[in-house]
């Protein structure tokens, strides 16, 4: 791990400020122990033994440097400090004051007794009692007797004499207590600064500045007549009254100067020679004057700490006082602001407080009512209706004791006629001496009529929701409360999902629901696992149903269709979410199957080899395509999606467009398509013709709605090609291309029975080639076969357009002629003789002349076809019989040129 480098340096500019500041407070820090020092100076040169102040007394006797040097050290709380300061005082008193080792010594070890001596006694815990001056005079009197022993043993100089030591005692006593009772009195003084704070303390006298400057002005002039212009020792008892007098009328500040003031007057008087104590002798009196101020500084702190804890206690009853009423007041103020009646009564039954909501149902109660008469008052009831005895009434029963809760009682107030029910708590209260209320009761009374009507009408609501529940059996309906817990599992949830509802309800709802479900869900939503990813879609007042995999009881799954809702209060926090459930594992198999067939239907129909199209059979869009598939597509010679929309008529062939919108509105209509299959000719683009075979079937949708034609187009083009060449040649000679024997035979049938009617007459020519053998036998079959071909075309040619040549076989020829007049067959049998005899080129560059023997017979009306044939047929023979008794012997040689 790095750290970021510190910023580089500006020269030192920047620190020079922040260290002038630091030496600035630490040099501010050092002027209060520099004012110490000085004023431990002073004191310690103006008290030594050599001081002129003194009047070369040997002792000093306004020795007050242990009760300063006390008080330095005190300004600081950890121990080192105080070492280091009582060092500093001890060099300041050396260099100043004491002379010699055992001066500076006793001064430092008495400071450091004393202080010890203040920790040690919890001075600063207990000035605040009247006992703490003793502690005080405890501390200073051990530091005292240190003080001494420690001069005894170091001095050299001026070692004491033992009857000396009560004297040095007295003296250090004097110089360490008269100053730290003062300071206990000046504002802001005080001793033990490192416990607890320091013994010092505030306070207020009792006088006013016109008083205190009377007292403390007076107190003086008393003390200077007693210890400067009286004689003899009783007299120093006059101080002490003053001193109390001052102690009890001064304020703190006040009282702590005077003390110090009289103190110096005492001793300073003494050291002059002057006062009760001058006729003792100089050490004598200086002692006993130090010993007198010491008196004085006691009582005097006794007395101000005795005051001080007077008004403390006043202070703190009257804070007490201040708080009682606060409490009474906010009590009131609370007991006239709740909703609830809260009626107290004394012990025999008479009412002693009510709040206002107690005062609107008690009305204007006289309060020597007692309770055998609230009946008639209140005409108090049951719930159910049924009187209630005196005796059992709740405020009775907590008079005698009881503790009385949930009792719900119908009261008619004077206040209100309507009979309300109010639910009665009564509990009874203490014996107090002296109180009202001693041995009473409290009542309190909550009008709940709306509220058991309510919770009525929420039981029949829950009545009613439970019949739904149970009658919903192929439906599953669990309620969660705001906290997800289960509080609704109705019976079909208990038979859909194998548990309990006493097994459950509490419970969570996510044991119905396959974790790992609820785990991918609440990982693809970026939601916590639980309930959010159940509830996950839901809006506020709205629902949400989606499938879910839910697990039984045993282990099994099934496929649930999950319905949410929630129900929410006013300020729009959750109350309720209610799951409707049912069971479609079935619905979901069904989906699957047809899931399954729509896909092997559309694979079929996207890759059959045979055109097929689904057809609208929607009135107004009848014969739509709605889709269509690459065969068919192929088919029409369109691409798909140009078919698409397009109706099928427009695509068909104009002659079998007719009835093409009947036949699909019949089938639209009736909902089969029986005899329904059809070859129909479509057109392509380029204007080919191609031939189908089309076989409609109906498709029924799922959801009831009209159906759609899914039409099979078989191109049939090749088949009927096929077909009609396989007519063609059992109906023609393979040959000529002219009809053979039986479509000449069928012709003929349909000719006579149209000429039945029409009576225009039927012809019949039946003609034989002469000639053609010895063709067929002099240049061969090839030839011949020419020969017969070149006959046939000029004999197709010779006729009308809607008559019929045929070759019977061999070289016979027959032609059909209906309507032909009579006066016309001369003409037609000259146009057969030329087409015949014209002379026939073959392959080789021959050329040939054939003739042919023609006969002849007509039919008028209904007659029989072979009959007519037969009599053609002996028609031709005649003819030809005739030709050869009359021909002229010839052959048929190559004719030249």
């Amino acid at each position: 791990m790095t750290t970021a480098p510190a910023p580089p340096s500006t020269g030192g500019t920047a620190a020079r400020p922040d260290r002038g500041r630091h030496l600035g407070r630490r040099w501010r820090g050092l002027l209060p122990d520099a004012g110490w020092a000085a004023l431990v100076a002073a004191t310690a040169a103006a008290t030594r033994p050599s001081s002129p102040l003194l009047h070369g007394a040997d002792l000093g006797a306004a020795w007050p440097l242990t009760g300063l040097v006390v008080l330095w050290v005190l300004r600081r709380r950890a121990w080192r400090e105080r070492v280091v300061t009582l060092a500093a005082a001890a060099v300041v008193v050396a260099l100043t004051g004491a002379d010699g080792l055992a001066g500076t010594a006793g001064v430092a070890a008495g400071a450091a007794a004393t202080t010890a001596c203040l920790d040690a006694l919890g001075a600063g815990r207990r000035a605040a009692r009247a006992r703490g001056a003793c502690t005080l005079l405890v501390a200073c009197l051990g530091g005292a007797l240190v003080s001494t022993l420690v001069q005894a043993g170091l001095g050299e100089a001026w070692t004491l004499a033992p009857e000396r030591a009560p004297a040095e005692l007295v003296r250090a006593l004097a110089g360490s207590f008269v100053v730290l009772a003062a300071a206990r009195r000046l504002p802001g003084g005080g001793v033990g600064g490192g416990v607890g704070g320091g013994i010092g303390g505030g306070g207020t006298g009792g006088a006013g500045p016109f008083e205190a400057a009377v007292v403390w002005l007076g107190g003086l002039g008393a003390l200077a007549v007693v210890f400067v212009g009286l004689d003899g020792v009783p007299v120093a008892f006059g101080a002490l009254p003053v001193a109390v007098w001052a102690a009890l009328r001064l304020a703190p500040r006040w009282a702590g100067a005077h003390l110090l003031a009289s103190c110096a007057l005492v001793v300073g008087g003494a050291v002059a020679g002057r006062g009760p104590f001058a006729d003792q002798g100089p050490v004598t009196a200086v002692v006993l004057a130090q010993a007198c101020a010491c008196v004085l500084a006691l009582l005097g702190l006794v007395v101000a700490l005795h005051r001080e804890d007077r008004l403390d206690a006043e202070r703190r009853l009257d804070a007490a006082l201040a708080g009682a009423r606060d409490h009474a007041a906010l009590l009131g103020a609370v007991h006239s602001a709740v909703s609830h009646g809260v009626a107290v009564y004394t012990a025999d039954g008479a009412l002693l407080l009510a709040n206002p909501a107690a005062r609107a149902l008690l009305g204007d109660n006289p309060r020597e009512d007692q309770p055998d008469s609230w009946e008639g008052t209140y005409a108090l009831r049951a719930a159910d209706g049924s009187a209630v005895a005196p005796a059992e009434l709740p405020i009775t029963r907590a008079l005698r004791g009881e503790h009385v809760t949930g009792v719900d009682l119908q009261v008619t107030g004077p206040a209100d006629p309507r009979p309300r029910l109010y639910r009665v708590d009564a509990h009874p209260l203490p014996q107090v001496a002296g109180a009202a209320w001693s041995r009473g009761a409290v009542v309190v009374f909550h009008d709940v009529t709306q509220e058991r009507a309510e919770a009525a009408e929420a039981a029949r609501a829950r009545d009613l929701l439970a019949g739904v529940l149970d009658g919903a059996t192929t439906q599953g309906i669990i309620a969660t409360d705001a906290e997800h817990r289960i509080t609704v599992f109705s019976s079909g949830a208990e038979r859909m999902l194998g548990w309990a509802a006493g097994e459950v309800v509490g419970g969570s709802p996510l044991r119905f629901v396959r974790h790992a479900e609820v785990h991918e869900r609440a990982l693809a939503l970026g939601v916590p696992v639980g309930a959010p990813a159940l509830l996950a879609g839901l809006a506020e007042g709205g629902h949400t149903t989606r499938r879910w995999t839910l697990v039984r009881r045993d282990g099994s799954t099934f496929t649930g269709e999950v319905t949410l809702t929630q129900t929410r209060d006013d300020d729009g926090a959750l109350r309720s979410t209610t799951a409707v459930i049912t069971d479609v594992t079935a619905e979901v198999a069904a989906d699957a199957g047809r899931a399954e067939a729509e896909l092997q239907f559309r694979l079929a129909f996207e890759t059959a080899p045979t055109g097929m199209v689904l057809m609208s059979l929607e009135p107004g869009a009848l014969g739509r395509l709605t889709r269509v598939n690459e065969a068919f597509a192929a088919f029409t010679g369109r691409p798909a999606e140009d078919l698409l929309d397009r109706r099928v008529r427009d695509l068909l062939h104009p002659d079998d467009t007719a009835g093409h919108l009947e036949r699909l509105e019949q089938i639209a209509r009736e909902r089969t398509t029986e005899r329904a299959s059809r070859e129909q000719r479509f057109v392509r683009p380029d204007g080919q013709v191609r031939w189908a075979r089309t076989t409609p079937s109906l498709v029924e949708p799922a959801d009831g709605g009209l159906p759609h034609l899914l039409v099979v187009v078989e191109d049939v083009t090749e088949s009927r090609r096929e077909q009609a060449a396989l007519v063609h040649a059992a109906l023609h000679d393979p040959l000529t291309g002219l009809p053979n024997r039986a479509l000449f035979a069928q012709r003929l049938e349909e000719a006579l029975r149209a000429d039945a009617r029409l009576l225009a007459g039927v012809t019949v020519l039946y003609a034989d080639l002469d000639g053609f053998k010895p063709v067929n036998d002099e240049h061969g079959h090839a030839a011949g076969d020419e020969l017969l071909r070149v006959v046939a075309e000029r004999l197709r040619r010779a006729v009308r357009s809607g008559d019929t040549v045929a070759r019977l076989g061999g070289d016979e020829f027959a032609l059909l002629c209906p309507g032909l007049a009579a006066e016309r067959v001369p003409d037609l049998l000259a146009r057969v003789d030329a087409a015949v005899t014209a002379p026939v080129p073959l392959p080789g560059g021959a050329v040939v002349r054939v003739s042919a023997s023609t006969g002849t017979a007509t039919a008028v009306g209904e007659d029989d076809a072979q009959r007519l044939l037969d009599e053609a047929d002996h028609s031709m023979y005649s003819v030809k019989r005739r030709r050869r008794r009359e021909a002229r012997p010839r052959s048929a040689g190559r004719l030249q040129g």
